[in-house]
């Protein structure tokens, strides 16, 4: 058994979680709002895929009890990009665009390589109450309705060009026993100008 599953009605967390994969006495824990299967029943097989690949994943990286999640934003935008892979590999008929938050795909490669270059900058961050601000910049709300240019998230998006770029090379499964460290060569890529 790699993971307990809940299906919880939507009020348990804020209105816009879908799913969360978190850890409860030590054993790994997804919950996917339940309301989500009578909204759109595609994207409710998209989000249980994203929570039980996180699933897998941890146990590929944990075995055994978990402790406490800790980490740092590079770290959180590959567990992520993996989830987000996965969720598009075993869901081939609902389009990329609505697994990857929307108008993130007709993002630009300047674009592109604007926010990884920019995450660069901040992937050794380790995850803390100092750094809630930037993690909510990059996986939550983005800063676009300030004036800013990262999307609402923005490392979903970023954490998926990862995988996808490293799957043209490296079998998916090797990917998800793989931690954070490759990340950083793939977003160099990726920041680089072509």
């Amino acid at each position: 058994k790699i993971a307990d599953v809940h299906f919880l009605p939507l009020n348990w967390a804020a209105p816009s979680l879908t799913g969360c994969f978190t850890s409860y006495q030590k054993r790994p824990l997804s919950i996917v709002a339940i309301e989500g299967f009578f909204l759109d029943p595609q994207r409710f097989a998209v989000i249980c895929a994203h929570e039980m690949a996180h699933a897998v994943h941890m146990h590929f990286q944990h075995p055994g009890p978990i402790e406490r999640q800790t980490g740092t934003l590079g770290s959180c935008l590959w567990n992520e990009g993996v989830a987000e892979y996965v969720s598009y590999a075993s869901n081939l008929e609902v389009m990329k665009s609505q697994i990857m938050r929307g108008s993130l795909t007709k993002y630009t490669e300047n674009q592109t390589q604007r926010l990884a270059s920019d995450f660069l900058e901040i992937i050794d961050v380790p995850l803390n109450e100092e750094s809630a601000a930037l993690h909510s910049l990059w996986f939550g709300s983005g800063d676009l309705e300030e004036g800013g240019y990262i999307p609402p998230g923005a490392a979903y998006f970023l954490g998926y060009k990862v995988i996808e770029k490293l799957n043209s090379t490296v079998p998916l499964l090797e990917i998800v026993r793989k931690n954070s460290d490759a990340a950083r060569l793939s977003l160099n890529e990726l920041a680089v100008a072509r």
